[in-house]
């Protein structure tokens, strides 16, 4: 279905090369309007605050980076179109059942990013502050490592059960 709509602008794909997103400056990301608006400079009526819907940190931060960035070809654009009328659309109950599963999630992006930092060995680093921190609170430094790296693997599982469900309906289909 989007394939059809693409084929009328393929001589513009000829023009695109390989570059797959726009690079909008501070001026241009301004003059639209794009995160904030031109009267009070707030997000208030602006289109981040008119798209914004995400429940999660991560969810934000890729929200925003696609609109800072916004794709270039034709195909691309089509494709992302189409699958926001399909979760709109047929998915909307089980989309919006994975809204609510995953509003709930910690930011699993910085935690994993944490943990895989902690996980690193710093042996033979001298410059480095791990290697002369004395930490009293062992305890407490490794209780947290672990709290993060059950967080991480909670969030996973709550991320595998979003996509089984969402499977399972393509699979009705």
């Amino acid at each position: 279905q989007w394939e059809d709509d693409v084929s009328a602008i393929q001589p513009a794909l000829a023009m695109s090369g390989d570059r797959k997103y726009m690079t909008l400056d501070e001026v241009t990301l301004s003059n639209l309007e794009v995160l904030v608006n031109s009267h009070d400079r707030t997000a208030q009526c602006s289109l981040w605050a008119f798209l914004n819907r995400t429940r999660t940190a991560f969810g934000r931060r890729l929200l925003r980076n696609w609109l800072c960035h916004p794709l270039y070809r034709p195909t691309d654009i089509a494709r992302r179109a189409f699958a926001v009328e399909e979760l709109e659309s047929d998915l909307s109950e089980e989309a919006q059942k994975a809204r609510d599963r995953m509003k709930g999630l910690p930011d699993l992006e910085r935690l994993l990013t944490r943990v895989h930092s902690n996980g690193l060995k710093r042996t033979g680093l001298t410059d480095h502050p791990d290697s002369r921190a004395v930490l009293f609170d062992v305890h407490i430094y490794n209780a947290r490592k672990i709290r993060d790296f059950a967080d991480v693997l909670s969030g996973f599982e709550t991320v595998i059960t979003v996509m089984e469900s969402f499977e399972t309906v393509m699979m009705m289909k």
